[in-house]
């Protein structure tokens, strides 16, 4: 038997094994730095979080993409087109909609801020990324915590402490000119 015979089975058993592994990376919904969506598309709340739109050959190569760009948190991967969508927004704020032929991931890696400071009345006017309207405070919370470059929110309650209200995310907290606000509060990280 010749060299090149005896390594066909070692080649084959080394294609085979690959194509069980890729198969099962593609089909199991948690891949290394996140989870994977598969015949669903992400459509984003805030048109703020698109990053942009590159053509690769497959979904790992969208992942990749997004894992390897430190602002994206979720990516979808159109196997039609092989068109690469890339957000800075986690799927919890957008929504994952079924839709045959798109790999949606989502990066496990939220904001990390140890310390969060909170003001009550006081308002830290301008670097805004953007705002929404009938929220609570958890959800106006979480919606910073989960987007990239948001450094604090602030929510003006309509009434009461656990009532909803417009939550604005910011990108800046400045603290040389602070305007006084009934019912603001603000959490900013420290």
């Amino acid at each position: 038997m010749s060299r090149r015979e005896s390594s066909a089975p070692i080649r084959s058993f080394i294609i085979l094994s690959f194509i069980i592994i890729y198969s099962h990376c593609v089909n199991n919904p948690v891949v290394g730095n996140g989870k994977v969506f598969v015949n669903f598309h992400y459509q984003s709340y805030s048109n703020t979080s698109f990053l942009g739109q590159m053509s690769v050959r497959s979904n790992l190569f969208c992942i990749t993409a997004c894992i390897q760009n430190p602002n994206c948190r979720t990516s979808t991967f159109d196997t039609a087109n092989r068109n690469c969508l890339l957000y800075t927004e986690f799927t919890a704020l957008g929504q994952l909609i079924p839709n045959n032929g798109m790999v949606t991931f989502q990066s496990r890696n939220p904001r990390n801020c140890f310390n969060w400071a909170t003001e009550y009345d006081t308002d830290h006017p301008w670097g805004d990324l953007d705002n929404m309207n009938g929220i609570n405070k958890t959800q106006c919370f979480r919606w910073c915590e989960m987007t990239v470059n948001c450094v604090g929110a602030a929510i003006r309650l309509a009434s009461g402490s656990n009532s909803t209200g417009h939550c604005y995310i910011k990108e800046n907290i400045q603290f040389y000119y602070l305007v006084p606000v009934a019912n603001l509060v603000t959490w900013y990280c420290s």
